[in-house]
């Protein structure tokens, strides 16, 4: 989206929107419920086999960076049970790119609380314990320096 583009490099809305548009041909725009967003062609995401989750820190860009960040959130996952919007003031926990909850842990501790927003499938559990396995591993690693 431009608005982001705009944000991520100090232009200002008007200058980027005439960057964009100067490299219009070497770019695709895709409309997601009525906003474009534009990448280059070789941006193409692979296709996941099994579900992918990371632990992100509160601040990280994947959210951050966005003035529009509805496009971060799968209304249909969590609409059901009630999205809880104090869970963006913790860590997040992505899905397969999309938040569907937020970590967090005791100063000087390596247990992780997570908070989900959404209903995990079996194959999504085993994800989001294997990726919390991994932050822990590093945290008891980083302790021990």
């Amino acid at each position: 989206m431009p608005q982001d583009f705009a944000w991520w490099s100090g232009l200002t809305l008007t200058d980027a929107k005439k960057g964009l548009e100067s490299v219009r041909d070497q770019l695709s725009e895709i409309a997601v419920d009525g906003r474009s967003y534009w990448h280059a062609e070789s941006a193409t995401p692979p296709v996941l086999k099994e579900p992918v989750v990371h632990f992100l820190p509160n601040y990280d860009e994947h959210l951050i960076a966005y003035k529009e960040r509805s496009a971060a959130f799968d209304r249909e996952r969590i609409e059901p049970i009630g999205a809880r919007e104090n869970v963006l003031f913790n860590h997040l926990v992505l899905l397969d790119g999309r938040v569907i909850g937020g970590w967090r842990r005791e100063q000087g501790k390596t247990e992780i609380e997570v908070t989900l927003i959404a209903r995990l499938n079996a194959a999504e559990k085993k994800a989001l314990n294997a990726a919390r396995a991994r932050l822990t591993k590093y945290l008891e690693a980083s302790a021990d320096e």
